[in-house]
């Protein structure tokens, strides 16, 4: 994971629950993030601009302030990949986050063992 992203959103909440993670986060008014970062947005952003932010291939958490099947139903249809309320606790996102974290871990572990490979393969090109 690079960095969370809040997308137009603040809180004094939310500011002090992501200070107490060790995640490295920003709050901002555009939408200019890479597919590494994980987007927070509130639910009426993701239902007015749900294909702009869902195009951008990021995970995105959706904050809301109450939690139906009907939105639950909502959020999956629009390719959401989790969900949290709002105020939001420092427990519950990092539970959210953690996921993220293992994956973006794993990509970085296959990443490293693919360069041990090459480098001892060029160590025996060259002994020889």
């Amino acid at each position: 994971m690079n960095k969370i992203v809040v997308y137009n959103y603040w809180s004094e909440n939310l500011d002090k629950v992501l200070n107490e993670t060790s995640y490295e986060y920003y709050f901002v008014d555009e939408l200019d993030l890479s597919s590494k970062d994980v987007l927070l947005v509130t639910e009426k952003e993701i239902l007015k601009y749900s294909q702009r932010i869902l195009d951008i291939g990021c995970p995105v958490i959706v904050m809301c302030r109450t939690l139906t099947q009907r939105k639950v139903k909502q959020f999956l249809d629009l390719g959401v990949n989790d969900y949290i309320l709002v105020p939001v606790m420092k427990d519950e996102l990092v539970k959210r986050l953690s996921g993220y974290m293992i994956i973006e871990q794993q990509a970085l572990s296959v990443k490293y063992y693919e360069n041990d490979q090459e480098i001892l393969e060029r160590n025996k090109r060259l002994t020889r």
